[in-house]
């Protein structure tokens, strides 16, 4: 079996490999965050008009290279605004594959700004859509069988309340440049209410010295993270643009995740090269709450017995921040201040892991940023401390070329101690705290529509940290080939710790190709070997082809997949990414020994509303099914002399 599979790697190895694809990136994610499905809402909130995205804009996305990023807007100048997503391959440095990653962050519109507006123009103009989802699993666990009374009086918390059906529900409503608002529902299966979570903003922008004012539910995203930043990153990008965060300042909260979004208002006001922000925020948590205090916050959003209803909202949180910036015409330096606290006391237990960290109230932090460009380098840099006097602090800077080589040069320094319960997670770890690293990206032409990245990530955790009892340390290299929609990617992971040394070499190759017009192929491979001290060692692997079709009249759009897998343990599970309905992505972690096998099709049933149905099978011992339907209707009462038609040029493969 493993000769076989040599020989279908090597011959796989003539399709050599332009910069990261979206596959790459959410595999990332869920890698080091943990995650198994993704939703496009969590990684940088809003889409945009791409009409209307500047450099700093794309560059925010942490997903193109520079060199990318100068042939779009160099595209754009020449030929003008972008009517269709079919565009985007004719650009150099662009294949098929990129429509997809643009997608998560842009959508294709007029181009227009709204400074001058009416009430007329909301309702004409507005971009609205509405979003409705439903998905379920078979077989039913045990929490969904029938029990008698008498057992569920002495087990209550052994049966969930509700059905075993996701719902969710998205309605927004956008007059570009100028207002926008929307609502967010859903429910979890096995949750009673038709809503448990709901989530509702309005964001208007002006023209004046008052340029930004978001209420309701929103983000805020200051810096380079390490203090205030609503939202996850690529902390392991593979473009050495994405290095540097873009700074967002206040953005709606679109997202469904039940957490990471303050509750308030905030206001951004500009007066020449300054600018001042401020927010508050007062919303409640789920909890663990005794009477002294609490001992942790609960994070999963489930609240399907008696047991997880206690600990929902049973937190009152409030938070406070004021951002203060100047801009120049080639640098910016900001200052950020924020507290925030609990109306409870924290007494979690003092354990191994966490020994360093701050207890006593007031919570909160204070962070300088900086950054500059000249002419061809980009310097940029953060440096926090929070009111224990812990310290965080990072550095980076990055050179671009002109024939499109680029390299860039990270530098970490967080104390063990440091806590920003509001920051991003900029390491490796789930928060910016216990970690001295540096990390190397580059990503350089070969030839024509042939890229190399090569990136390096070396790390040391001084502290104790989860799971590990003693300081611990290690590296991850990357090296990439890519060329249009074919890659070759070689991963070579070492670490050491106090349970000793763990190797892990993996190989991925994918190549897509055109059968005709309507029909694509496409076909991956991915190879892992995992030696542990102690362990024997493991070798995993993982096979899979996928058939997407594409109706001539834009009706019909399918994706079937089939692969197998084979990973002796957890340890040594495989990620891969696989198309899901419109901004639900998904990436699952196969282990053990089994088949993996999807159907995806879009519907489209009238010009702006698409139907999506996705099932998708683990075949591992037993067989189990996802079942996931989602409607999307977009809608916009157009004026007669209306120059395009918006909703022609959503991306059929999405």
């Amino acid at each position: 079996m493993r000769k076989g599979l040599l020989w279908l790697l090597l011959g796989m190895g003539v399709l050599c490999a332009e910069a990261q694809d979206v596959s790459g990136l959410l595999e990332m994610l869920a890698e080091s965050r943990g995650m198994e499905g993704i939703n496009p809402d969590d990684l940088h909130g809003q889409q945009t008009d791409l009409n209307l995205a500047g450099e700093e804009d794309l560059l925010g996305t942490a997903c193109l290279t520079h060199f990318q990023v100068r042939s779009l807007l160099d595209y754009r100048e020449r030929y003008g605004m972008f009517f269709s997503w079919q565009e985007i391959p004719l650009i150099p440095g662009f294949g098929s594959q990129e429509i997809e990653l643009l997608s998560l962050f842009f959508y294709i519109g007029t181009g227009e700004v709204f400074t001058k507006h009416t009430f007329d123009d909301c309702l004409r103009d507005s971009r609205r859509t509405l979003w409705l989802q439903t998905r379920t699993v078979f077989p039913r666990s045990i929490e969904y069988s029938p029990i008698t009374a008498q057992e569920y009086a002495l087990r209550p918390n052994s049966r969930y309340l509700g059905i075993p059906w996701y719902r969710y529900y998205k309605f927004s409503s956008e007059l570009p440049g100028r207002f926008l608002w929307g609502l967010t529902a859903e429910s979890d299966p096995g949750e009673r209410s038709p809503a448990d979570f709901f989530s509702f903003h309005v964001q208007w922008k002006g023209d004046g010295w008052l340029k930004n004012v978001t209420a309701g539910d929103f983000r805020a995203r200051f810096g380079q993270g390490l203090l205030l930043w609503n939202g996850l990153s690529f902390g392991q990008t593979l473009s050495a643009s994405g290095l540097s965060q873009r700074e967002m300042f206040f953005t709606p909260y679109t997202s469904r995740d039940e957490n990471s979004f303050f509750r308030g208002a905030g206001l951004t006001a500009e007066w020449g090269s300054w600018s001042v922000s401020l927010l508050g925020s007062l919303r409640r948590l789920d909890a663990r709450v005794i009477p002294e205090g609490f001992t942790s916050l609960v994070t999963t959003g489930y609240h399907r017995t008696p047991l997880e209803l206690e600990k929902k909202n049973s937190l009152l949180s409030y938070a406070a921040g004021l951002n203060i910036s100047r801009r120049g015409k080639q640098w910016k330096a900001g200052i950020t201040f924020l507290g925030y606290g609990y109306d409870r006391p924290n007494t979690r237990d003092t354990l191994y892991y966490n020994r360093a960290q701050s207890r006593d109230v007031p919570f909160g932090g204070l962070s300088i940023d900086f950054s500059a460009r000249w002419p061809d380098w980009r310097f940029f840099s953060e440096i926090a401390a929070d009111f224990a006097a812990a310290t965080a602090m990072l550095t980076g800077v990055i050179k671009y070329w002109d024939n499109g080589l680029e390299a860039g040069l990270l530098f970490r320094n967080f104390a063990a101690g440091y806590t920003a319960a509001y920051g991003m997670a900029c390491g490796r770890n789930s928060t910016s705290s216990n970690e001295l690293s540096i990390q190397f990206v580059m990503n350089a032409p070969v030839k024509k529509a042939l890229e190399l990245t090569v990136s390096a990530y070396v790390f040391k955790f001084p502290a104790p940290r989860y799971l590990c009892h003693a300081p611990s340390y290690g590296w991850d290299g990357r090296m990439q080939l890519k060329r249009k929609n074919n890659l070759i990617l070689l991963r070579q992971q070492r670490s050491f710790s106090d349970e000793g040394r763990q190797d892990k070499f993996s190989l991925r190759i994918q190549s897509t190709a055109a059968i005709n017009d309507r029909f694509q192929l496409s076909g991956r491979v991915d190879g892992l070997y995992l030696m542990k001290t102690g362990e024997k060692n493991e070798f995993a692997w993982a096979v899979c082809t996928d058939l997407k079709y594409s109706g001539a009249d834009n009706i019909w759009y399918t994706t079937f997949r089939v692969g197998y897998f084979a990973s002796p343990s957890w340890d040594s599970r495989i990620y891969i990414y696989e198309t899901d309905v419109q901004n639900g992505f998904s990436v699952p972690a196969l282990y053990g020994y089994g088949w993996r096998s999807y159907l995806l099709l879009r519907y489209r049933p009238l010009q702006n509303l698409d139907l999506w149905i996705r099932a998708a099978c683990t075949l591992s011992g037993e067989c189990k099914t996802e079942l996931k339907i989602q409607l999307k209707w977009r809608f916009r009462l157009k004026r007669q002399n209306s120059p395009r038609q918006l909703d022609l040029v959503i991306p059929e493969e999405l």
